[in-house]
Order: structure tokens, then sequence, then C-alpha cells
């Protein structure tokens, strides 16, 4: 089914934005070393945090604000009855039809968007493994991953539904 103009309208913001915050999160290539839940010992009470823990925390949120953005254009695809099929994975394991969800390098943004839109997980639930896989990506592969994952769901939306987003300066 093809999207409508205010979908297509939508769906072009969302990828504008999602670059924009994708190239905020930059600073992540060159962080091999350091996972993603490397920063939250640093946010204890009476703890200040480094300097390197505050600018690794922003990058994290660059990260996730574009994961935000990707997982919104999937939902807006899964809404008009085109949805990918990494979405599709992703939703079979949140309507309980599959026991896990796909590898988090083809889910990590729907992954990011519900980690950070719901409270922290009991230990032994079934988000909890969800959070640990995210907490042990190295900044470096949650960009790179994110960055493919923007980069294939802009192909699906040019080749599938003939949107397309011209190329963004600084």
């Amino acid at each position: 089914m093809t999207l409508g103009v205010e979908e297509q309208r939508e769906v072009r913001q969302l990828l504008f934005v999602a670059r924009y915050y994708l190239r905020q999160a930059s600073a992540a290539k060159k962080e091999r070393l350091r996972r993603l839940g490397d920063t939250a010992a640093d946010f204890k009470a009476g703890v200040r945090p480094t300097r390197k823990t505050r600018r690794l925390a922003l990058v994290a949120a660059h990260l996730s604000s574009a994961a935000v953005r990707l997982a919104t254009i999937e939902k807006v695809l899964s809404a008009s009855r085109s949805p990918t099929d990494t979405y599709k994975a992703c939703q079979a394991f949140y309507q309980k039809e599959v026991s896990d969800y796909p590898p988090a390098t083809d889910c990590l943004h729907v992954l990011l968007r519900d980690s950070i839109g719901h409270a922290e997980p009991r230990a032994g639930s079934r988000w909890r493994k969800r959070q640990d896989d995210i907490q042990e990506l190295s900044f470096a592969t949650a960009y790179d991953t994110l960055a493919t994952i923007e980069g294939t769901l802009r192909g699906h939306l040019k080749t599938k539904h003939r949107i397309t987003l011209p190329a963004i300066g600084r």
C-alpha cells in the first residue's frame, strides 16, 4: 500500500531529523571500547560524572534520538500496511508471537526507542535481556548499526514508496 501525502511528509521529516541526530552522534565511531552501559554507574547519587562520561551520555542520547525517529518511520509504514520485514519481526516479539527479538543489529532502533521510553526492566524479565544486550554494544557498533538501518530504510522508502530526501548540508 502506498503512503498518503501526510505520511510521506512525516516520513521525510523523521528521516531528516534522524540523519541530523546521527551526525551529532558521529563521535561514537571512535568509541570502539566503551559500551552504551558504561556511563550508568557514573550517575549514582553523590558522584560527579567525568567529562568523558557526560560527553558519552550525550552521544548516547543522540543515538537514541535517531533511533526514535527511525522506529517511528517503521511505525508509519506499518500503520499504512507496508511494514518492513525487520519491523514485522520486532512486532512478533512484542506481540509475544515469538520468544526472542531479532538480533540487535537488525532492530536496534526499535530496541532503543522502547528502552528509553519505558522504566528499567526487572531482573529476569523478558525485557531485561533486551536492556542487557543494548548496554553491551559499543558506541561504535551502535552508531554503525543505526547508520546501516537509516540507509536501509532510506533505500526502502526510495524503491518501494518513491520517497527521497535531498542531500542535507551541514
